[in-house]
């Protein structure tokens, strides 16, 4: 087994300052990898988790060593999720188990997913836990996405153990803001219910019934948002997601998203 340095990155989206996208190298970033899909050397690993090519980076948020192998086994490096002129909602085949940006997951979930790799024995697989809206995208989608059944064929298909995985990383945001137990308990309860509303959607694109879900799953968040705001205050809000808007779901969108 070769191993060598995963390192995950973040950059700000482009609309929206306190929320970022998230990508793994194998490389330091900023570098001189070239574009993608352009001759970049083999050794040059890019995950771009459902993102754009970045040149350069805002801030490291992790790095782990891993077997490379395994982690192209999840998803493929230096490949776009999706071909040229395929409409953002159709699904893609090399992104991990996030095969719906924005229902199973979003580029956070994508390279989680990568970096499994960095799981052993003596360590927990490392995440981008310190990334901008990290709070918001777990809430809706855990640590690894909500596409559990295709999230569990991976696993076995990579060879990863489970048992060394990150556990869900949203229920500490809550702790760390200071709600009381009775606050927890009804956050929780609007998760299960978001959680719901994706797979219910997920259902209908599966069917072949809707065709482009952003409109609906940017009402649900805008609606699944606003209500825990009425549940736990507009502070407790804050304290846990931060300056996250109540107001639009930009967010749910894959980078370079055309409608």
């Amino acid at each position: 087994m070769t191993t060598q340095a995963l390192y995950a990155w973040k950059n700000p989206l482009s609309f929206d300052s306190h929320l970022d996208h998230t990508w793994v190298t194998n490389y330091v970033v900023p570098s001189t990898a070239g574009q993608p899909n352009a001759g970049v050397p083999l050794r040059i690993s890019n995950w771009f988790c459902w993102g754009e090519y970045h040149a350069q980076s805002t801030g490291q948020l992790s790095t782990a060593m891993a077997d490379p192998s395994v982690a192209s086994a999840v998803s493929p490096a230096n490949v776009p999720a999706l071909p040229d002129g395929a409409k953002h909602w159709e699904p893609s085949s090399t992104s991990g188990a996030i095969v719906y940006y924005g229902l199973d997951g979003v580029c956070h979930n994508v390279a989680n997913q990568v970096l499994s790799a960095t799981g052993s024995a003596t360590d927990t697989a490392v995440t981008v836990q310190g990334a901008n809206g990290y709070a918001l995208s777990t809430f809706f989608f855990t640590t690894y996405g909500l596409n559990s059944a295709t999230w569990d064929q991976i696993i076995q298909d990579a060879g990863l153990n489970a048992d060394y995985l990150a556990p869900d990383q949203f229920p500490p945001f809550m702790a760390a803001a200071g709600l009381s137990d009775d606050e927890q308990a009804k956050v929780t309860d609007i998760r299960t219910k978001a959680h719901g509303k994706l797979i219910d959607l997920r259902g209908e694109v599966t069917r072949g019934e809707i065709d482009n879900f952003y409109p609906r799953l940017a009402a649900y968040a805008v609606e699944i948002l606003l209500e825990l705001v009425v549940a736990i205050g507009l502070k407790k809000f804050k304290a846990v997601f931060g300056d996250v808007s109540t107001e639009d779901a930009q967010w749910l969108l894959p980078e370079g998203y055309t409608d």
